[in-house]
Order: structure tokens, then C-alpha cells, then sequence
């Protein structure tokens, strides 16, 4: 193991391992080949991405802090000045038709998909390595742009994807580190300072103090923790070796252990997600933004005021508006309205989180139109205007919002349908069968837009309090206090949803605590969809 101290040790620059001499008077010229240049040797990141994960099913692909969880540490790589390759090697379809990443940075991103043989759980990380610096065919190598003899003169950075949080200061620290070290290799540790025992065949054991006299923890000798957050290293060290922790390793301590944070159960996506959050409000990210549609009526406008209480940047839009900052006057019977409010949203969205630059981060389709008729005695002209808001209208705003560019990785598209798209009653046909409509469409763009890392799901409520129904329920002298607690009656939850109850749903499918649901088809209506016709 290499030591940091105050003496200048360094390995003779003919010795591929780390049989360090010690000079003390400092001389550039004896330093390894990889410190005689002032950046030193080109560096290459290699990140392997599996589609499949053992213990958390499909964690590469899930959603923290309003992206896919791979994307976090690919941007740090690409934004981290001192790499100059970044090779992902993959089996997973989703990155391989991704071609988003490429243009994320089409410098840096190269793609390889992984070979057969080395699939599976039993192919360790050193064995895909070694493939990537020393046994790519010449068609691989003229993919990510090298020749085998450039790769050898690299130093390497090894990182994973379930480390989020990991930042570029870090990792030029780290590139920092080791030019200056002697060592062929450098990987990533968390300190720990604490009482630690072995469990033996002869019973326990005190591990790194005497329990006879317990010193404050913070005077213990600390124990180094291989956080498998990065492994640097140089082609020499690796083929000796084999192993990205070559025969003479040196330590980089993450005196953040925030950054150092591995996901591997379903509690550390939301510990990640809570650090991610954290560091985006100390560095002054931008709030979160959605556009809602229909925001002037029931529902819409307690939507408007509950992503406002949270802090999201929220754009409306509805018929019944004045045209305003963030409000959009739009007739969303009319493709030409549709058009015009994707051109004024492009033209007014503020940066959101996504590096990516102007994109919503939910879409909220709420808009619609009801009159109540029996199909046969459904004049056209309703119809029509029906299906105009409550289908085409939203088939119309995601093409054109997608065309745009402002829906993409990370995006979430909530429709609100109706119970009556699941069990309706005579008199509502329009209505009805247009909100069943959205049951499919939301599963056919859930399919088509998943691969693109944008979400699709659809709440269907029952009877919501608003003003609207309680003027329904009250009409013809009916009291309507008494009309709502006959109607709670009905609903084996015993209580008609407040929008409160609603906007919580919406919310939750807007973020990325949904990160499981897509395609899915919710129902919050209290249970009455459950009840027999005959009870």
C-alpha cells in the first residue's frame, strides 16, 4: 500500500508495479511516464451498466431526483473536464437505443454492447475491464475512437452507476492524487473511526481497540472501507494484476459520505434521492416546473396551489384565463390554440433541473368537457368537442410538446381520466367513452416513451368535493350538505374525495417516488367501483 507523507516517493519510470525508490531530492525526470506532461495521460472512464440487477430489480433505470438513475453519474463524467472518454459498456436495450446520450456529449459517450460471454451474475467487473483495455476487436476500437496502443498509455477511471451523488471536484481530486503517487492504481474509501469486533471460531474479538480501555472513538485508528465508488488506475498496473486494485494500491479518503452513498436496496434510492434534493438547493438549482391544463376549474385550480405550496414553477393554461406570465388562454378544441400554447411554453419555460435545459418536468392533462346524454341522443357537435378536449386535445400536446424538446428523460405525464373510463352509468356516454379512451393511451405512450425515460400514468377519480358538484347536487331545492352525506354513503370509504385528496395522488405520480408506475391506471374514488350492481 502507498502512503501519503512528506517524503517524496516515487517508482522508477522503468517498472510497470510500484517497486517505489526514494528520492529525496525532487526531480520530474524520474518520475513514471504518466507525470511528465502538465494534464498527464489522456483519461478514460469506463461505466458498466446492467440491465438486469440482482437485489433491486431495473435500479439503473429508476427514477432519483427527477432523472434515470444512470444519468446522474454519466453527466458528472461528462462534465468532468479531465475525462475525455466516457465507454459505457452494456447488454440493456434501453441505453443501447438511447440515442439521447450520444447527444449528451458526442465527444465523450461511447457505447459498447457487451459481448455474450461476458453476460451474466458470475462475470466479475475485472474480467469486462480487461476486455475494454486490452482485447477489443478493431471495429470496437474504432468506435470509441483509439488505438490499442493509445488505450495502453491511459490512465482509467472505473466508476459505477449506483453512485449518484459522486461529484466532478471529487474525481479531479482523486485524478490529482494519483498523478502525484507512485502507485498503479487508486480506489475510493470511506473512513470509519468506531469500535469494530470480529465474530471467530473462538468467540468475539476486539477488531482495532482494547476493550479494557475505551478511548473516544474519534482517537481510534480508523478503518478504511472500500466504498466502490471509483477505482483509478493505469493499463500496466491492471494486465500485471488483473485487478482494477493493482499490487501497489494507494487510498482516496471521501471525507463526504454523501458522495460516496451506494445503491443496492430499495431505502437507498430514497436516501439518494433526499442528498440529490439537498445538494440541488444548496447549489440554487431551479424549482421544479409542470404545465396543467383545465387550471381554472375544480380540480385544476387546487392543483395549481398545491405544486405552487411545493415550490414547482407552474404553467397554466385553460380557456377561461387571462393571458398573463405563466397563464396561456388556450381553446383546447382547436389544434391551432394547441400550437400556439407549445410555442408560447418554449418560448417562456425556465431552466428546470434537467441539464438538458428547457423541459417540463411534469405534464398534467386535466382539461375537459362533460355533457350528460344517452349515446343515441348525443348531438355531434358534443360529441365532437368531447373528444376534441378530452382525447385529441392531449395526443396533440405531448407530440408537439416532444417535438419541441420539452418533454424528455426524467419528464412525468400524468392524465386525469374518470371511474367512469372503469364502470359509468346511462346518460354520460360521451364522457365516459372518451376517458376510457385515456386507459389506453396512457399504456401505448408508457411503451413508446418508457425507453426515453418519461413516465405515463392515469388517475381516475370518483365524485371530488368542488364547487362545481356541490352546485349539481343542490340543484332543484335540494339541500346540497344533505345530497353529499347521501352520496359518502354510497362510497365504502364513507367520504367524498376532497380535492386535497386528489392533488396528493397527482403529486405523487408527478415526481419521482413513483419512479414503479408506468402505464398504470389508478383509481381514487373511494371504492364505489367495487360494489355490486345487484347489492
Amino acid at each position: 500500500m502507498c502512503h501519503n507523507s512528506d517524503d517524496v516517493v516515487v517508482a522508477d519510470s522503468s517498472r510497470t508495479k510500484c517497486d517505489t525508490i526514494i528520492y529525496w531530492d525532487y526531480n520530474i525526470s524520474f518520475l513514471p511516464d504518466r507525470y511528465n506532461t502538465m494534464d498527464g495521460p489522456m483519461v478514460v472512464a469506463i461505466i458498466p451498466i446492467k440491465h438486469h440487477s440482482q437485489r433491486l430489480p431495473g435500479k439503473n433505470f429508476r427514477m432519483v431526483g427527477g432523472k434515470p438513475l444512470y444519468r446522474w453519474i454519466l453527466e458528472t463524467l461528462v462534465n468532468t473536464q479531465s475525462i475525455k472518454r466516457v465507454i459505457i459498456d452494456t447488454d440493456s436495450p434501453i441505453i443501447l437505443n438511447n440515442k439521447e446520450l450520444n447527444l449528451l456529449s458526442p465527444c465523450k459517450i461511447r457505447i459498447l454492447e457487451r459481448a455474450q460471454t461476458l453476460r451474466g451474475p458470475t462475470v466479475s467487473t475485472n474480467t469486462i475491464i480487461k476486455h475494454i483495455i486490452n482485447d477489443l476487436t478493431s471495429s470496437e476500437l474504432g468506435l470509441i475512437g483509439m488505438t490499442q496502443e493509445q488505450l495502453k498509455t491511459c490512465t482509467f477511471i472505473q466508476t459505477h452507476v449506483t453512485n449518484p451523488c459522486l461529484t466532478s471536484h471529487t474525481i479531479d481530486s482523486a485524478l490529482k492524487q494519483f498523478r502525484k503517487s507512485p502507485c498503479t492504481s487508486l480506489f475510493s474509501v470511506t473512513q470509519h473511526r468506531a469500535r469494530y469486533w470480529r465474530q471467530g471460531a473462538s468467540g468475539l474479538s476486539a477488531l482495532n481497540h482494547d476493550p479494557c480501555e475505551l478511548v473516544p472513538t474519534q482517537d481510534l485508528l480508523p478503518l478504511y472501507e472500500d466504498n466502490s465508488c471509483f477505482y483509478i488506475f493505469d493499463w500496466g498496473g491492471f494486465m500485471e494484476s488483473e485487478n482494477r486494485i493493482t499490487n501497489e494500491p494507494d487510498i482516496y479518503v471521501m471525507n463526504d459520505h454523501r458522495e460516496s452513498y451506494d445503491i443496492d436496496y430499495e431505502e437507498d434510492l430514497q436516501i439518494a434521492e433526499l442528498c440529490l434534493r439537498a445538494r440541488m438547493q444548496e447549489q440554487g438549482a431551479p424549482p421544479q416546473s409542470c404545465l396543467i391544463t383545465g387550471s381554472a376549474g375544480g380540480l385544476g385550480s387546487s392543483l395549481v396551489r398545491h405544486f405552487s405550496a411545493e415550490s414547482w414553477e407552474v404553467y397554466e393554461t385553460d380557456q377561461k384565463l387571462v393571458k398573463q406570465e405563466n397563464l396561456f388562454s388556450c381553446d383546447l378544441e382547436h389544434e391551432k390554440d394547441i400550437g400556439q400554447l407549445v410555442e408560447w411554453l418554449n418560448g417562456t419555460l425556465k431552466d428546470t433541473v434537467s441539464s438538458d435545459g428547457k423541459r417540463l418536468d411534469a405534464l398534467i392533462l386535466n382539461a375537459a368537457y362533460q355533457e350528460c346524454h344517452s349515446l343515441c341522443e348525443t348531438p355531434k357537435v358534443v360529441w365532437d368537442k368531447t373528444m376534441a378536449i378530452n382525447v385529441t386535445a392531449n395526443y396533440l400536446l405531448i407530440k408537439g410538446l416532444l417535438e419541441a424538446d420539452l418533454l424528455g428523460p426524467g419528464s412525468r405525464i400524468v392524465l386525469i381520466g374518470s371511474v367512469h373510463s372503469q364502470c359509468t352509468s346511462s346518460g354520460i356516454a360521451a364522457y365516459s367513452i372518451s376517458k376510457a379512451a385515456l386507459v389506453n393511451m396512457t399504456r401505448t405512450l408508457a411503451l413508446e416513451l418508457g425507453p426515453k425515460g418519461i413516465t405515463v400514468n392515469c388517475l381516475h377519480p370518483g365524485a371530488i368535493k368542488t364547487p362545481m358538484l356541490m352546485d349539481s347536487l343542490g340543484r332543484n331545492g335540494v339541500d346540497p350538505e344533505q345530497a353529499l352525506a347521501e352520496m359518502a354513503d354510497k362510497h365504502p370509504s364513507g367520504r367524498v374525495a376532497e380535492p386535497d385528496d386528489i392533488c396528493k395522488a397527482v403529486m405523487f405520480l408527478a415526481t419521482s417516488q413513483s419512479s414503479a408506475f408506468n402505464g398504470s391506471n389508478l383509481i381514487a374514488d373511494g371504492g364505489v367501483h367495487i360494489h355490486l350492481a345487484t347489492e
